[in-house]
């Protein structure tokens, strides 16, 4: 796939919403080897809103009890931890990002946020068993592999609605896309990252997290997006937009069999660390 993808799914005269600058910066940063919290509080300083996150977050009674709030970004960032503090880097400038898909009614903008954090949890959880790098790759991918269904949301409302349609007769989304569309949103979601400079290990990643030969990274991706369907079909308020599932969760396994009750609680855990309501 090429730029030409893109081209044919946003209309002449509009333009899809800019990329952050700084979450660029904090997912080359967090990828290269011997990066430190104080190099990725470099990067925070550069935007106000970003270093005013991270005071919050760590001054927060999850990751200090001490007498005198802390009041600088370095000092934040060590407290945080750098695993921790990428996430909080990743989370907060990419939320403003899916904010911008302002055709995509708001409801259905917050089930995706919910569920790309929920997945990213998930993902890095999967992937840091392997190594640290991973997991913060891991990290980014979850929160941004289905960042395709939304611009297909936000620019081919129409035929969004017809593959909504028929996934819900019982066609897999995939098979769906193809038919409507003429290709998947893993592919938009491919083309994007490398639109946006991602690695090239990410990109693979996205364009294939639902294919039986992908890399370890993107088969996390898969997994990790069925542990975030479980948690999320298991709050009391439905929160999880089923259809939009390319790999739907057998009944047995969201209820009680194979979902892994603590996955469960290191997901419900740290979405509360990251302030995020499921």
């Amino acid at each position: 796939m090429s730029s030409s993808l893109l081209e044919s799914v946003v209309p002449e005269g509009r333009t899809l919403p800019v990329f952050p600058y700084a979450a660029l910066g904090v997912i080359e940063l967090a990828g290269s080897p011997g990066v430190t919290a104080r190099k990725l509080a470099e990067a925070a300083k550069l935007d106000g809103a970003l270093a005013s996150r991270v005071l919050e977050m760590a001054n927060s009674a999850y990751f200090y009890s001490g007498r005198f709030p802390i009041q600088t970004v370095e000092r934040a960032c060590v407290q945080l931890g750098l695993s921790r503090l990428v996430d909080v880097l990743t989370t907060t400038t990419i939320e403003r990002f899916f904010r911008a898909f302002v055709s995509v009614k708001r409801e259905i903008r917050g089930l995706f946020w919910r569920r790309a954090v929920t997945t990213a949890i998930a993902c890095r959880m999967l992937c840091e068993k392997e190594s640290e790098r991973l997991g913060t790759l891991g990290y980014a991918l979850g929160l941004l592999e289905n960042v395709g269904q939304l611009v297909l949301m936000q620019f081919r409302p129409e035929e969004t609605r017809r593959v909504r349609s028929a996934v819900e007769a019982g066609a897999p989304l995939l098979e769906s896309e193809h038919e409507v569309y003429g290709f998947d949103h893993t592919s938009v979601s491919a083309e994007l990252f490398r639109t946006w400079g991602f690695p090239e290990e990410l990109i693979q990643a996205a364009d294939t997290h639902h294919d039986k030969d992908g890399s370890t990274l993107a088969h996390a991706g898969e997994l990790a997006e069925c542990y975030a369907a479980c948690y999320l079909l298991r709050t009391p308020i439905p929160t999880y937009a089923s259809w939009t599932l390319a790999t739907p969760v057998p009944d047995d396994f969201v209820r009680d069999g194979d979902f892994d009750r603590d996955m469960q609680a290191l997901l419900h855990r740290a979405l509360e660390q990251l302030r995020i309501r499921a």
